[in-house]
């Protein structure tokens, strides 16, 4: 399981952080924390060929009474965005290789393993 920064850099050489629309915004960060899982196919050119939503996206932690009321609750649109960013993701060329990688979003740093 990948889980920061320098991870997914030791395996891919280009992932771009994804481009949250927004009407999204609120949910990536600045409002609240929250957690997903995804597992990446890669081939051996280093195309990931395959994203599978593992745990979608989940509200965990609130920091604007705005957004109160979805805590614990799933986004798929963010899980849309998050699929089409991966889906760009290119690794280091290699053997085929399966790579799961938990990705978070919150307003302090030592939260956003994937930033």
């Amino acid at each position: 399981m990948v889980k920061s920064r320098a991870e997914i850099k030791q395996i891919f050489a280009y992932s771009p952080y994804p481009a949250v629309p927004s009407e999204l915004e609120g949910y990536a960060g600045s409002q609240m924390a929250a957690t997903r899982t995804y597992r990446t196919s890669v081939d051996t050119q280093g195309k990931v060929i395959q994203v599978t939503i593992l745990k979608g996206f989940t509200a965990t932690a609130v920091y604007d009474e705005r957004f109160s009321g979805v805590k614990g609750d799933v986004v798929p649109a963010l899980d849309k965005v998050m699929v089409q960013a991966l889906m760009r993701w290119r690794a280091k060329p290699g053997p085929a290789c399966v790579v799961d990688i938990y990705w978070s979003f919150g307003p302090r740093p030592e939260v956003n393993y994937g930033k």
